[in-house]
Parts: C-alpha cells; structure tokens; sequence
C-alpha cells in the first residue's frame, strides 16, 4: 500500500513538472492577402485560428500580413516577409520565445501576462538589439524603429551598443557599425533638402516684371549615408518584469 502511494506520488509529481514547461502556441487572430505556413507534407493557407506549433515557418506574400498572438503578446509579419518560431515555453514564472527572421520585418508588442515574465528574442542576419522596451518593428536589413521604451542595439560581433528610445531609429551600415539615432536623422533631413533643392534648381524663378527668369542656385549638400546591407543578422533579446 505505502508503495502504491509513493508511486501515485511520484506520478503526480512527474506530471506537474511536465506541465510546468509546457509548450505554448502561437495562434494566428488575422491575417490578409496570401499568407502560408509549412508543414512536412507542405505549405498550408493560414487562416485566423490556426495555432502554430515550435519549429513551424511562416511566409507572406506581396501586400500580405499576419498578427500572431502568443500568450499576451502580439508579433505582426509584415509582407514579402519569412519567420520561423524557433522556441515556445511557458513554465510556472514565464514565458520564453524565439523566433529567426529572414526576410522581410517583424513588428513586436510584448507583454507580460499577470504573475510571469516574458523572455523573447528575434534573430536575423546583422545585428543584436536587447529591449528593455516593450514594442518595435525590426527589419532583416539592419533597421530598427522603436515605438515605445528603450532598446540597446549593436552590430553581430560588437560588444557596443547604441541606446534607441522612444519612437528613434537606427540602422546597421557595414558588419561592425551602426548608424545611430542622431545620425539617422541628420541622413533623413539631408536626403529631403537634397530632394527640395534639387526640384528647385530645375526651374527658374522670375522676379514681377522682369522679362527672363533668374537661375535658382542649387546649395551643396553632403551625401547621404550609405544604405544598409541587405544581408545580416538582428538578435532582439526582450526581458519584462513580473
């Protein structure tokens, strides 16, 4: 008797620990355009409800997207994109996931749920970005876009990183640099005087009453700042309170 109990114990107990780590599921609550998701026998139209299994990879196509919801967290694929859910886990504290993003970008909400953390990361090919945010699109090409918080983001191999907050953004330039939030936005302007003076010294501007037209002087402008690789690899690593 005192041995059945201690095996129904034993059970009991192995039971509440396999529940303790339990997978969690991504579940697919809308979606436009064409939006497929692969399985071993295929790629399968998403449609909404449709829950999502650790290792499955998701494609949309052009003017398509998907919002995935993943405990109380929201992750949208943005179009022409490609992202695999490398790791979904829950225990009793939090929850942990991963997920590898190959083309395309990935806009993040994440949230915590009542009584646990949430750990997630996002990997693609040049960068790593730590968030101490809660949300942010990122892109396979080295640009990140805060919406909310703070994040810390670096080149692949860097051990520096550059503080983005609020609703800045930074870009991966070359394999070990990044392009910081004040420098983005000094690209940006130049890139729009260029673009106005341009349009401007294309036309000519006659004073009243004058019978020609005097000659708009284009100024100089420095060029803007070389575009972003297209290959590379971002690590997004976000860690919420309880």
């Amino acid at each position: 008797m005192k041995r059945m109990i201690l095996l129904i114990l034993l059970l009991v107990t192995g039971l509440a620990g396999v529940c303790a780590a339990t997978a969690d599921k991504a579940e697919v609550i809308s979606f436009t355009g064409k939006a497929e998701y692969e399985t071993p026998q295929g790629w399968v139209p998403i449609a909404v409800g449709t829950v999502l299994d650790q290792g499955t990879v998701i494609s949309t196509g052009f003017k398509s997207s998907v919002v995935l919801a993943i405990g109380e967290s929201r992750f949208t694929v943005a179009a022409l994109s490609r992202i695999s859910i490398d790791k979904l886990t829950e225990n009793d504290s939090n929850y942990d996931t991963e997920m590898s993003l190959t083309t395309g970008k990935l806009k993040m909400n994440v949230k915590s749920k009542p009584g646990k953390s949430t750990a997630f990361t996002v990997r693609s090919p040049t960068a790593t970005a730590s968030v101490r945010g809660t949300s942010g699109i990122i892109s396979a090409t080295g640009q990140l876009q805060s919406l909310t918080g703070v994040w810390a983001m670096a080149p692949i191999g860097s051990g520096k990183s550059i503080e983005v907050k609020g609703t800045q953004s930074a870009r991966i330039t070359a394999p070990t640099a990044v392009e910081t939030p004040q420098q983005t936005s000094v690209a940006n302007a130049t890139v729009s005087v260029t673009a106005t003076t341009s349009l401007a010294a294309q036309e000519a501007v006659a004073p009243a009453g004058a019978s020609s037209a005097v000659a708009v002087v284009q100024q100089e402008v420095p060029a803007a700042i070389t575009p972003a690789p297209t290959t590379g690899s971002i690590v997004v690593n976000v860690q919420l309170p309880q």
